[in-house]
């Protein structure tokens, strides 16, 4: 079976962090969770223009969102500052922090060519991108009823890449 994501829209970071907490009760590893939204804040935490650690963010992000892996900031031409965790910080590690660059995480994530303009331009608008990797169909309801409990929208399944690659 190819790999799955269930990824919602969420419209801000206090329900994010309220469906993030619901998919780990619901046993979902928060290796399997991507969370990805603007830096709302403004500050301007780490040491270079695209670094950060997680400790340096942790005032910034805070709760269940601050303690995913791979936490990191990011600045984008453009759009401002976005922090990143999960699987598709990693995606966004190794290029220059460009919209390009976001809309190829969106692609490994899963989402269509087609929609990543519309899902950028909902980032900018200052909403969060939450997905979370599912192995079959009894993974992708729960975290789609989680989601959807949480008043997510745009609630869908779509394939993923490796990451790895």
């Amino acid at each position: 079976m190819a790999n799955r994501a269930v990824v919602g829209i969420i419209g801000s970071q206090a329900q994010a962090e309220a469906v993030v907490d619901s998919l780990q009760r619901a046993g979902f590893s928060s290796t399997d969770i991507s969370a990805l939204f603007p830096d709302r804040t403004e500050t301007r935490m780490s040491p270079a223009p695209n670094t950060a650690t997680p400790g340096q963010l942790a005032p910034v992000v805070g709760g269940h969102l601050g303690r995913l892996p791979g936490v990191g900031a990011l600045a984008v031409p453009g759009l401002g500052m976005f922090i990143a965790a999960g699987p598709i910080m990693t995606a966004l590690s190794g290029g220059d922090g460009d919209r390009v660059e976001i809309e190829r995480a969106l692609l490994i994530v899963g989402i269509p060519e087609s929609e990543t303009k519309r899902y950028v331009a909902k980032l900018k608008n200052g909403d969060i991108l939450l997905s979370v990797h599912v192995d079959d169909a009894d993974e992708r309801a729960r975290a789609r009823g989680v989601m959807a409990t949480g008043g997510a929208t745009d609630v869908v399944t779509v394939g993923e890449e490796s990451v790895a690659q």
